[in-house]
């Protein structure tokens, strides 16, 4: 039941096997169904959640109008992290983009197995690095990059998202339109096409 979470673990922080069954011992599991809100805009996130299934899509309402700002699948966490180590009301949505299963692990809990264990402190201390990482790509490809350039970029290193995402959520997600999305993947299916 938890094979994909026990690997994606174990791939950035080995544990023994009673260290794993302490961490297991903490997981509420979650169901939700396609456009059901992991979390709401003014809401806190008292919880990191596994994505055993399904997907996620996380956005803002800026004038009334949502931007895209990030996707979650299978095999990885969902959450606002900055409301989560905060504990203040989040910014943003999580909305599924289909049926999803989560595995939850509130933050007192989390809080307890950091206090009791170096090695999920150190897990906890590598996925915030991660986030700060992704943050800071994603903050350079808007100050420096074109659109096609962050279009590139996205299919080579989230290439799930291209397959997956709804063209609209993938545009919003760039800051570009639907309509100039589809010119760029003409142009590049094009340049493709002239080379064969």
């Amino acid at each position: 039941m938890y094979e994909k979470l026990k690997k994606y673990h174990f791939s950035i922080v080995p544990l023994t096997e009673e260290e794993w069954a302490m961490k297991v011992r903490h997981i509420q599991i979650k169901k939700l169904r396609k456009n059901d809100f992991l979390i709401k805009e003014g809401q806190t996130c008292t919880s990191v959640h596994f994505v055993n299934k399904g997907s996620f899509r996380t956005y803002n309402l800026i004038k009334g109008k949502e931007v895209t700002t990030n996707f979650f699948f299978d095999g990885s966490y969902a959450s606002d992290y900055v409301s989560y180590l905060t504990q203040k009301p989040s910014l943003e949505y999580i909305q599924a983009l289909e049926d999803c299963e989560i595995f939850s692990f509130p933050y007192d809990r989390m809080q307890e197995m950091y206090e009791s264990n170096p090695k999920i402190q150190k897990f906890g201390r590598l996925i915030a690095e991660k986030i700060f990482i992704n943050m800071y790509r994603r903050q350079q490809e808007f100050l420096f990059f074109t659109p096609k350039e962050r279009y590139l970029n996205l299919l080579k290193r989230r290439p799930k998202v291209i397959q997956q995402i709804p063209q609209i959520y993938i545009a919003s997600y760039l800051g570009i339109t639907p309509e100039y999305l589809s010119r760029i993947r003409n142009e590049l299916k094009s340049t493709a096409d002239s080379l064969l």
